[in-house]
């Protein structure tokens, strides 16, 4: 991995880690339905920018009536739920436990595919898995579930959400 991607993949990292700790910060303001809307707002804008700048990329979008339907599930259970979802458990967790627990989305999709798709669990997938598993448990720290001070319905709506994630990875 050459030394651009290195900086890319910490660049991704440190937005991505930063989004939490916005929201938790905006969340008391804004509230969790305008926080999802202007995470999109944003995205839509930057995509928008995109394509405006490169002649070539607009070209090759082309979407037939029948995409419509696939395009607004995969919207809604990739983006809109989670993005709600998220906000919606931020007004109560820290940032910190709200990206660890996001880190759970690789191992929802590893399930989901497994389960609906079929897709095979080698050895390696499942150390893999078990590894994210027990990392995820790690970072938590010794919590159980219902025990992060009264927060549990935000717990599982993060986990709802990169549920989520990784049912519409499957979908995709």
């Amino acid at each position: 991995m050459g030394i651009k991607n290195i900086l890319n993949l910490l660049a991704l990292g440190a937005m991505w880690g930063a989004s939490y700790l916005f929201i938790r910060l905006a969340i008391q303001d804004f509230g969790p339905i305008l926080i999802a809307e202007l995470r999109l707002l944003i995205a839509a804008i930057i995509i928008f920018l995109f394509l405006i700048s490169n002649v070539k990329r607009r070209q090759n979008i082309d979407i037939s009536y029948e995409e419509w339907a696939p395009i607004i599930l995969i919207g809604i259970f990739n983006s809109a739920l989670p993005f709600c979802l998220i906000a919606f458990a931020m007004q109560n967790l820290t940032a910190g436990m709200g990206s660890i627990l996001n880190a759970t989305a690789p191992i929802w999709g590893g399930l989901v595919a497994f389960v609906w798709l079929k897709v095979p669990l080698s050895v390696w997938r499942m150390i893999g898995l078990v590894m994210g598993v027990l990392g995820v448990a790690v970072l938590v720290g010794n919590h159980s579930l219902f025990g992060f001070s009264g927060v549990g319905v935000e717990v599982l709506a993060i986990l709802a959400a990169t549920l989520s994630y990784g049912a519409s990875d499957s979908y995709i």
